[in-house]
């Protein structure tokens, strides 16, 4: 079943979800201070609703209320924005919050073009204000495992990593940490291809009854997206997107290396020729608790910023892609 966007911030955002930004090293004893987070939507369900002690203001988004978020920006009692809102607003409200000086953590893809992206770049590199991605991977136990094993270099050296995304989740995020993207790795290339509709048009026909002339329709929007990606240090990625299907929730994790394998979807993790239980990690966070806790042990780098641009930037590309029937494109390299 595929989880929507305004499901997830709505459900399943205090239930154990992390950030882009978060490492293990994260989930210490300390205590955060009080930080506080105000919550930006345009959807009529707000998070606010009800969890709103968890935040010290919640603003919802039109075309009539620009003062009121203007405002919200000068505010001294606010620490970070929680930003909830449709693609084609968010590069806006990020750059004026880089401008203003207020972190923002949003809930998918930042910029939708190359062009927007470069402009977030550029603000950031100015501002030094970070922008992050709300991210479920990045806590997941499973991954958090297996990041551990990668870092202490159980794995040897990684090879080809494989991920699926799907609201609310993305496994480019741990994947960039794996290797060393925007550290001494980045990607260079990648190109995109998509199947045809027919989970859509199976839909259709099944809501709306055979004879009806929505199912007539030639639907555009493919069912799943496969971008390839090469890395400056010769890995391989491949990431599976579905765009549209009734299919189970599926990270579809495999991850290479000369001395590991760990394919998720067959609980199969090896080490070195031999199989090894997968350890399992206690965490006991929310994503908000967590982004709560990043602000107040100021935990948050550029290179977390970097890593939302480059996840965003990632299917940006890949449109420039699909509109030349699959060929490779160059990712363009603004953090040298």
């Amino acid at each position: 079943m595929q989880t929507s966007r305004r499901s997830f911030i709505r459900t399943t955002t205090l239930s154990g979800v992390g950030l882009s930004l978060f490492s293990t090293a994260v989930f210490g004893n300390t205590s955060p201070q009080a930080v506080r987070l105000a919550y930006l939507t345009d959807s009529c369900v707000s998070l606010a609703n009800s969890e709103g002690g968890s935040f010290a203001a919640t603003l919802h988004l039109d075309s009539l209320n620009d003062a009121a978020f203007r405002h919200l920006l000068q505010r001294d009692d606010i620490d970070a924005l929680v930003v909830d809102v449709a693609p084609a607003r968010r590069v806006s409200i990020a750059v004026a919050a880089m401008k203003a000086g207020r972190i923002t953590a949003f809930t998918g893809p930042v910029g939708q073009t190359t062009g927007q992206l470069q402009l977030l770049a550029q603000t950031f590199e100015r501002t030094q204000t970070p922008c992050l991605l709300l991210d479920e991977d990045q806590i997941n136990a499973k991954v958090q495992a297996i990041s551990e094993l990668v870092e202490g270099g159980k794995f040897g050296e990684i090879t080809s990593v494989q991920c699926g995304t799907e609201s609310p989740t993305n496994g480019l995020g741990p994947t960039l940490g794996w290797l060393g993207i925007n550290q001494t790795n980045r990607f260079t290339s990648l190109n995109a291809s998509v199947s045809q509709s027919w989970g859509l048009h199976e839909a259709s026909s099944v809501e709306t009854g055979r004879q009806n002339g929505v199912i007539e329709k030639h639907y555009e929007l493919g069912e799943v997206l496969t971008i390839n990606l090469q890395c400056s240090s010769g890995q391989a990625v491949t990431v599976y997107k579905d765009l549209k299907g009734n299919r189970p929730y599926n990270r579809d994790y495999h991850v290479q290396g000369t001395r590991g394998l760990w394919v998720e979807d067959n609980e199969l993790l090896t080490l070195d020729n031999k199989s090894v239980a997968l350890p399992t990690p206690e965490v006991g966070q929310d994503a908000l608790s967590a982004l709560k806790r990043a602000l107040s042990n100021k935990t948050i780098t550029p290179t977390d910023t970097r890593h939302a641009l480059a996840i965003s930037l990632v299917y940006a590309v890949a449109k420039a892609s699909l509109g030349a029937w699959g060929e490779e494109v160059e990712m363009p390299n603004w953090f040298v």
